[in-house]
């Protein structure tokens, strides 16, 4: 995949093909012939069945309670176990256009989704000091490192000041870091600003206050989404914190349509399956 021009890429070597986990072919004409069966002999013996069940009951209770206990009990461990997830791509039939589309993007490019980490410093050039964007830099390592299955690169205002500081220097890989000094940052950033004043926009306030990480994901169910935002958080916050006395007003978030849109499919997911076990409740409970 060809580099975007005037963009630095970072994580290129990250971007990976991902196998789709399939469905086996054979569960369901397997699960419908056995339904279709154990049917056709219910109806078949229901007379000698009903027949005989009374009998069986009068004759052994105890065993008839303890097996449908377990039963009870085997169900509730098994309703305590199920989770909710919710794929995007998987709403869409096998083979459609967009689930092909999604499927050949993860597999061959950088993933279909994105994501933004937003930081605020709460102060004008906050993000000229070193030490934030050696922060900003150590949590786009270790988020494209700790987690590859979900993110394939990142991208922020670091890989900016890192690619020009390296073509301010003969293009040696070498200078490709982050400098020590807020004023050699500062002109980095003032060279880059002069020629991408639109780009500089798009990734920084004008005060250099707030900016943004962007994140290249793959495409993943809202369960493993929802796993991966809550230990995102984590790493967030101890990667920033040794900055909170220096930037008491910091603030860094997840952001974006794919956290919203899967948080906000999860929770109509889960208020469909709690509906569903009311319901079912009340049936129970009725005399």
């Amino acid at each position: 995949m060809l580099p975007l021009a005037g963009i630095p890429q970072r994580g290129q070597g990250a971007v990976r093909g991902r196998a789709s986990a399939g469905r086996l072919p054979g569960i369901r004409p397997l699960y419908l012939a056995l339904s279709g069966v154990l049917t056709a002999l219910v109806l078949r013996w229901q007379h000698t069945l009903l027949e005989a069940i009374p009998r069986m009951v009068a004759r052994s209770p105890a065993t008839i309670l303890g097996v449908f206990g377990a039963i009870l009990l085997l169900c509730v461990y098994g309703t305590s176990q199920v989770r909710i997830d919710s794929n995007i791509a998987e709403l869409t039939r096998e083979g459609s256009e967009m689930r092909v589309a999604y499927a050949v993007v993860d597999e061959h490019m950088a993933g279909a989704q994105s994501m933004e980490i937003m930081i605020d410093t709460g102060v004008s050039d906050g993000l000229l000091n070193p030490a934030l964007l050696q922060a900003v830099d150590t949590l786009q390592t270790r988020i494209e490192t700790e987690y590859a299955g979900e993110i394939s690169r990142t991208w922020s205002l670091a890989d900016i000041v890192k690619d020009t500081n390296q073509i301010m220097n003969a293009d040696d890989p070498a200078f490709y870091r982050l400098p020590d000094s807020e004023a050699m940052i500062s002109q980095l950033l003032y060279l880059f600003n002069s020629a991408n004043p639109d780009d500089r926009r798009a990734l920084v306030s004008d005060d250099y206050s707030r900016s943004h990480i962007t994140l290249n994901a793959y495409n993943a169910g809202s369960y493993q989404y929802q796993q991966f935002f809550e230990e995102l958080g984590v790493l967030i916050d101890e990667v920033f914190a040794p900055l909170r006395q220096d930037f008491p007003e910091l603030e860094a978030r997840m952001t974006g349509s794919i956290p919203l849109m899967m948080r906000a499919t999860d929770e109509i997911a889960q208020s469909q399956y709690s509906s569903f076990a009311l319901a079912l409740h009340s049936t129970w409970a009725q005399p």
